[in-house]
Order: C-alpha cells, then sequence, then structure tokens
C-alpha cells in the first residue's frame, strides 16, 4: 500500500512537470527578460546566424510553404504547441502584431512542433482565429534553427534573413513592437 502511494506521488510530480513546462507566468517572464526592451539571448549570439532556408507543409492543407518566399520581409518565427498556455496567450499578441505591421513587408510564422496532432493543432488555430501562416515542422526545421528546448521558443529576422533576437517564452508585446520597429526602419 505505501509502495502504491508513493508511485501515485511521484507520477503527480512528474506530471505536474511536463505539463507546467511551458508556462512562462509573469514570475517566469521576469527570468527570460532583463528590461522591457531587452531580452535574453541565447550564448550562442543570434546575431551570427541566418535564417535556415525551408519548405514546410501549410497545417490546413497539403500546400507548402518556403523560406523563399520571404524575401526582402522581416519574419518573426515562433515554434509552439497546443497543450502550450504561455502559447495560446503568445497567439493573442501574435495576431494583433501581424495585423499592425502586414503592410510593412513584416509577417509571423508560426511552426507546430506538434506532428502527431495535426487535428488538435487546427482545433486551436482556429479557436484563435490565427491569421498568420502555421507550417507542421518536419523534425528537422528545430535543429536547424540551432535547437528548441523551451516553447515557445522564436526569432525575430530581419529583411535580409539576420536573426535578430531570440525569445524564450512569450515576449510583452510592447517589447516586440519595439523590436520589429527597429528593423522596420
Amino acid at each position: 500500500m505505501k509502495q502504491k502511494k508513493i508511485s501515485i506521488l511521484l507520477l503527480s510530480i512528474i506530471t505536474t512537470v511536463c505539463l507546467s513546462g511551458c508556462d512562462f507566468g509573469s514570475d517566469a517572464q521576469i527570468q527570460y527578460t532583463l528590461s522591457d526592451s531587452q531580452t535574453v539571448s541565447t550564448s550562442e549570439s543570434p546575431t551570427n546566424m541566418t535564417m535556415p532556408g525551408f519548405k514546410l507543409q501549410l497545417i490546413d492543407n497539403d500546400s507548402y510553404y518556403s523560406s523563399d518566399s520571404l524575401n526582402d520581409k522581416a519574419v518573426y518565427i515562433t515554434f509552439f504547441t497546443f497543450w502550450c498556455r504561455a502559447c495560446v496567450e503568445e497567439m493573442e499578441t501574435l495576431i494583433r502584431v501581424q495585423n499592425s505591421y502586414a503592410d510593412r513587408k513584416f509577417t509571423v510564422i508560426g511552426i507546430s512542433v506538434e506532428k502527431e496532432n495535426r487535428s488538435m493543432v487546427l482545433k486551436m488555430i482556429r479557436k484563435a482565429e490565427v491569421i498568420y501562416p502555421v507550417l507542421l515542422s518536419n523534425g528537422q526545421i528545430e535543429k536547424r534553427f540551432g535547437g528548441i528546448s523551451i516553447i515557445p521558443t522564436a526569432f525575430l529576422i530581419d529583411q535580409k534573413g539576420k536573426v535578430i533576437k531570440k525569445y524564450f517564452g512569450p515576449p510583452k508585446e510592447s517589447t516586440l513592437r519595439k523590436d520589429i520597429e527597429k528593423i522596420l526602419l
């Protein structure tokens, strides 16, 4: 009986850790944000990285989206999954940002790292009324961006394909807008 209780307790702890792994509440946001305008980047400087080329399937049909279509556009690429509460919160911000900057050669792209649950991701993006392209990971794109260990992780890329900034967790909308304004000048 005691072993059963210990097993249940252990399983509960593991489940809690797994399910809260993507949750970046206000306390966790402080961990990744130095100030309202500076987000911590990875140890490898993103400014030395260029956006890797890709051709990925759109989540809502069988057609493909190529990075070649991004010529001369600034882009915010976010890696997300349907079960992540922070990802849902980020989507709300990204929809507003996409609406604000779409006519200024800027776009948002979402890449779902959840390959097996396409229907759940579709349900999520339809419910959120996502207006930017959402692509399915091919299992290699995360590696080509240097690896993704936190969801959401995003990259701000300028019009020349240079990675300007890497974000861990959803950035504050004001921070993201300031960063976008800097590269759209």
